[in-house]
Protein backbone atom coordinates (compact mmCIF):
# COMPACT_ATOMS: atom_id res chain seq x y z
CA UNK A 1 0.00 0.00 0.00
CA UNK A 2 1.82 3.10 -1.18
CA UNK A 3 0.97 5.35 1.73
CA UNK A 4 3.04 7.72 3.81
CA UNK A 5 2.26 9.94 6.77
CA UNK A 6 4.59 12.69 7.84
CA UNK A 7 6.02 15.97 6.67
CA UNK A 8 8.29 14.33 4.10
CA UNK A 9 6.39 11.62 2.21
CA UNK A 10 8.39 8.63 1.06
CA UNK A 11 6.72 6.51 -1.60
CA UNK A 12 7.43 2.82 -1.29
CA UNK A 13 6.29 -0.22 -3.26
CA UNK A 14 2.79 -0.46 -4.67
CA UNK A 15 1.17 -2.20 -1.71
CA UNK A 16 3.23 -1.18 1.32
CA UNK A 17 3.51 1.89 3.52
CA UNK A 18 6.41 3.24 5.52
CA UNK A 19 5.93 3.45 9.27
CA UNK A 20 5.39 6.48 11.46
CA UNK A 21 7.31 7.26 14.61
CA UNK A 22 5.78 5.28 17.50
CA UNK A 23 2.24 6.33 18.31
CA UNK A 24 -0.80 5.21 20.29
CA UNK A 25 -4.37 5.44 19.10
CA UNK A 26 -7.80 4.63 20.47
CA UNK A 27 -10.75 3.36 18.44
CA UNK A 28 -14.35 4.15 19.37
CA UNK A 29 -17.35 3.03 17.34
CA UNK A 30 -20.08 5.65 17.17
CA UNK A 31 -23.72 5.52 16.09
CA UNK A 32 -26.46 8.12 15.79
CA UNK A 33 -29.33 7.67 18.23
CA UNK A 34 -32.22 5.93 16.43
CA UNK A 35 -34.87 8.10 18.10
CA UNK A 36 -33.78 11.42 16.59
CA UNK A 37 -34.88 12.92 13.29
CA UNK A 38 -32.04 12.37 10.79
CA UNK A 39 -30.57 15.40 9.04
CA UNK A 40 -30.24 15.31 5.24
CA UNK A 41 -28.65 17.63 2.70
CA UNK A 42 -30.35 19.23 -0.31
CA UNK A 43 -29.94 16.01 -2.28
CA UNK A 44 -31.46 13.85 0.42
CA UNK A 45 -28.20 12.35 1.67
CA UNK A 46 -27.85 11.79 5.40
CA UNK A 47 -25.58 14.13 7.37
CA UNK A 48 -24.22 13.15 10.81
CA UNK A 49 -25.38 15.31 13.67
CA UNK A 50 -23.26 18.11 15.13
CA UNK A 51 -25.43 18.31 18.26
CA UNK A 52 -24.00 17.04 21.51
CA UNK A 53 -25.84 13.97 22.76
CA UNK A 54 -27.23 12.93 19.37
CA UNK A 55 -24.47 10.35 18.84
CA UNK A 56 -23.49 7.59 21.22
CA UNK A 57 -20.60 5.19 21.72
CA UNK A 58 -21.47 1.52 21.35
CA UNK A 59 -20.04 -0.90 23.88
CA UNK A 60 -19.05 -3.71 21.55
CA UNK A 61 -16.58 -4.41 18.77
CA UNK A 62 -13.40 -2.34 18.90
CA UNK A 63 -14.82 0.45 21.07
CA UNK A 64 -12.37 1.59 23.73
CA UNK A 65 -9.49 -0.47 22.36
CA UNK A 66 -6.07 1.11 22.67
CA UNK A 67 -3.35 0.34 20.14
CA UNK A 68 0.38 0.90 20.03
CA UNK A 69 2.40 1.13 16.82
CA UNK A 70 6.10 0.70 17.58
CA UNK A 71 7.15 1.25 13.98
CA UNK A 72 7.26 -2.41 13.05
CA UNK A 73 3.87 -3.73 14.18
CA UNK A 74 0.59 -2.76 15.84
CA UNK A 75 -0.74 -4.48 18.93
CA UNK A 76 -3.40 -3.80 21.54
CA UNK A 77 -2.46 -2.51 24.97
CA UNK A 78 -4.53 -2.19 28.17
CA UNK A 79 -6.30 1.17 28.53
CA UNK A 80 -4.51 1.86 31.80
CA UNK A 81 -1.11 1.56 30.07
CA UNK A 82 -1.40 4.91 28.26
CA UNK A 83 1.83 6.67 29.29
CA UNK A 84 1.14 9.76 31.42
CA UNK A 85 3.64 11.76 29.35
CA UNK A 86 1.81 11.03 26.07
CA UNK A 87 0.10 13.93 24.33
CA UNK A 88 -3.24 13.83 22.53
CA UNK A 89 -2.20 14.90 19.05
CA UNK A 90 -5.51 14.92 17.18
CA UNK A 91 -8.98 13.42 17.05
CA UNK A 92 -11.03 12.72 13.94
CA UNK A 93 -14.43 11.09 13.52
CA UNK A 94 -15.42 9.45 10.22
CA UNK A 95 -18.94 8.34 9.29
CA UNK A 96 -19.79 6.29 6.20
CA UNK A 97 -22.88 7.70 4.50
CA UNK A 98 -23.54 5.22 1.71
CA UNK A 99 -23.68 6.84 -1.74
CA UNK A 100 -22.32 10.11 -0.35
CA UNK A 101 -19.15 8.41 0.86
CA UNK A 102 -17.34 9.43 4.03
CA UNK A 103 -18.14 12.38 6.26
CA UNK A 104 -15.25 13.64 8.37
CA UNK A 105 -15.26 15.73 11.55
CA UNK A 106 -12.15 17.19 13.13
CA UNK A 107 -12.94 16.33 16.71
CA UNK A 108 -15.06 14.09 18.91
CA UNK A 109 -18.38 13.03 17.37
CA UNK A 110 -19.85 12.69 20.88
CA UNK A 111 -19.13 16.34 21.66
CA UNK A 112 -18.51 18.13 18.34
CA UNK A 113 -16.23 21.14 18.90
CA UNK A 114 -17.58 24.57 18.19
CA UNK A 115 -16.71 25.92 14.78
CA UNK A 116 -16.25 22.46 13.28
CA UNK A 117 -18.63 20.68 10.92
CA UNK A 118 -18.91 17.39 9.07
CA UNK A 119 -17.25 17.59 5.65
CA UNK A 120 -17.08 15.15 2.79
CA UNK A 121 -13.76 13.33 2.59
CA UNK A 122 -11.43 15.31 0.35
CA UNK A 123 -7.90 15.19 -1.04
CA UNK A 124 -5.13 17.67 -1.78
CA UNK A 125 -2.60 16.99 -4.56
CA UNK A 126 0.72 15.87 -3.05
CA UNK A 127 4.26 15.18 -4.30
CA UNK A 128 4.62 12.71 -7.16
CA UNK A 129 0.88 12.82 -7.84
CA UNK A 130 0.09 11.46 -4.38
CA UNK A 131 -3.13 12.37 -2.60
CA UNK A 132 -3.33 14.01 0.83
CA UNK A 133 -6.23 12.76 2.99
CA UNK A 134 -8.10 15.60 4.67
CA UNK A 135 -11.52 16.88 5.70
CA UNK A 136 -11.12 20.11 3.74
CA UNK A 137 -9.37 19.58 0.42
CA UNK A 138 -9.72 20.65 -3.18
CA UNK A 139 -10.24 17.29 -4.87
CA UNK A 140 -13.15 14.85 -4.71
CA UNK A 141 -10.98 11.92 -5.83
CA UNK A 142 -7.42 10.72 -5.45
CA UNK A 143 -5.03 12.21 -8.00
CA UNK A 144 -4.30 8.93 -9.76
CA UNK A 145 -3.93 5.20 -9.18
CA UNK A 146 -1.81 2.52 -10.78
CA UNK A 147 -3.03 -0.89 -11.90
CA UNK A 148 -0.74 -2.54 -9.35
CA UNK A 149 -2.19 -0.55 -6.43
CA UNK A 150 -4.96 -2.23 -4.46
CA UNK A 151 -5.26 0.13 -1.48
CA UNK A 152 -7.88 2.33 -3.25
CA UNK A 153 -10.22 -0.67 -3.41
CA UNK A 154 -9.64 -1.49 0.26
CA UNK A 155 -9.99 2.00 1.69
CA UNK A 156 -12.21 3.92 -0.70
CA UNK A 157 -15.54 3.45 -2.52
CA UNK A 158 -15.49 3.93 -6.29
CA UNK A 159 -16.59 7.57 -6.05
CA UNK A 160 -13.11 8.45 -4.73
CA UNK A 161 -11.09 6.53 -7.30
CA UNK A 162 -8.92 8.56 -9.66
CA UNK A 163 -7.71 8.17 -13.23
CA UNK A 164 -5.47 5.20 -13.99
CA UNK A 165 -1.82 5.71 -14.84
CA UNK A 166 0.94 3.46 -16.15
CA UNK A 167 3.65 5.63 -14.62
CA UNK A 168 5.15 3.45 -11.88
CA UNK A 169 6.79 6.44 -10.18
CA UNK A 170 3.62 8.28 -9.17
CA UNK A 171 0.57 7.71 -7.01
CA UNK A 172 0.22 7.14 -3.29
CA UNK A 173 -1.56 8.33 -0.18
CA UNK A 174 -0.42 10.78 2.47
CA UNK A 175 -2.30 12.95 4.93
CA UNK A 176 -4.04 12.91 8.29
CA UNK A 177 -3.11 9.69 10.09
CA UNK A 178 -6.34 9.47 12.19
CA UNK A 179 -8.44 9.63 9.01
CA UNK A 180 -6.37 6.87 7.45
CA UNK A 181 -6.73 4.69 10.55
CA UNK A 182 -10.49 5.27 10.55
CA UNK A 183 -10.71 4.22 6.88
CA UNK A 184 -8.77 1.06 7.70
CA UNK A 185 -11.13 0.24 10.57
CA UNK A 186 -14.22 0.97 8.46
CA UNK A 187 -12.97 -1.31 5.67
CA UNK A 188 -13.65 -4.41 7.77
CA UNK A 189 -16.63 -5.71 9.75
CA UNK A 190 -16.75 -4.02 13.19
CA UNK A 191 -16.69 -7.37 14.95
CA UNK A 192 -13.37 -8.34 13.31
CA UNK A 193 -11.38 -5.10 13.79
CA UNK A 194 -9.65 -6.31 16.96
CA UNK A 195 -8.55 -9.54 15.27
CA UNK A 196 -7.73 -8.17 11.81
CA UNK A 197 -6.02 -4.85 12.54
CA UNK A 198 -2.71 -6.34 13.81
CA UNK A 199 -2.45 -8.46 10.64
CA UNK A 200 -2.63 -5.39 8.41
CA UNK A 201 0.51 -3.76 9.82
CA UNK A 202 3.49 -6.08 10.11
CA UNK A 203 7.17 -5.73 9.33
CA UNK A 204 6.88 -1.91 9.33
CA UNK A 205 4.44 -2.11 6.41
CA UNK A 206 0.73 -1.80 5.89
CA UNK A 207 -0.80 -4.65 3.92
CA UNK A 208 -3.90 -4.70 1.77
CA UNK A 209 -6.95 -6.78 2.59
CA UNK A 210 -9.69 -6.44 -0.02
CA UNK A 211 -11.40 -9.79 0.56
CA UNK A 212 -12.84 -8.74 3.93
CA UNK A 213 -14.07 -5.32 2.84
CA UNK A 214 -17.26 -4.28 4.60
CA UNK A 215 -18.65 -0.78 5.11
CA UNK A 216 -21.90 -0.16 6.95
CA UNK A 217 -23.96 2.97 6.39
CA UNK A 218 -24.35 5.50 9.22
CA UNK A 219 -21.51 3.88 11.14
CA UNK A 220 -18.63 5.96 12.49
CA UNK A 221 -15.17 5.28 13.78
CA UNK A 222 -13.49 7.87 15.99
CA UNK A 223 -9.70 7.86 16.31
CA UNK A 224 -7.75 9.59 19.07
CA UNK A 225 -4.07 9.79 18.20
CA UNK A 226 -1.40 10.14 20.90
CA UNK A 227 2.34 10.74 20.59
Amino acid sequence: MSVSFGHVPRMLSSNTVNSQPPYIFQIDEIREHPNIQPIVDNEGYWIPSIFQGWNYRITEGATGSLWYCNGSRIYSIPPESLPPQSTLYSTFSVFFSGGRGFRVLRGDALAPPGGEAWHCLRFIPGPNSSSFLTNAGTQDTITCQRNDQFWPFMLLPDIYHGPRTTNMNVGGLIGELPIFLALVALSMPPETVVQDLPRLFQGSQWHVNVANQCRKCNVSTMIRLHY
